[in-house]
């Protein structure tokens, strides 16, 4: 059974995504490798525009709400952003730093409470 995606489903999944907070997720870990709680536990400045880098050195444990290391050493790893990342990523610290501004978290997916973003449209 496989357990991947072809690059045309994966891009026919993204596109029919309506809520674009999920959107730019999926489009996120399929470009970058991230696990989940990896993404989760990002902040604002482990994307590292300048230095085409995404610092993983933490993971989201949602069973006690918390970010903690890696699940293990070989885990923790700089992830270089391909040309086909960089804009999703800009968009993500501009849209990380306005909320950082408005008294956020500072984390690129989660809300105030260790929430997943979320969005009105369904």
């Amino acid at each position: 059974m496989n357990k991947y995606m072809e690059s045309e489903e994966l891009i026919k999944l993204i596109d029919e995504m309506e809520v674009e907070k999920w959107r730019d997720l999926t489009k996120f870990l399929a470009l970058t490798g991230l696990r989940l709680g990896e993404a989760f536990a990002l902040e604002l400045y482990d994307i590292d525009l300048a230095e085409r880098l995404i610092r993983v050195y933490k993971t989201f444990d949602p069973a006690h709400d918390i970010v903690t290391s890696t699940k293990t050493g070989t885990s923790t790893r700089n992830v270089f952003m391909q040309d086909e990342i960089i804009p999703l990523c800009r968009k993500l610290r501009a849209e990380c730093a306005a909320k950082k501004i408005a008294g956020g978290n500072g984390k690129i997916f989660l809300g105030h409470k260790n929430e997943i973003a979320r969005s009105e449209e369904r």
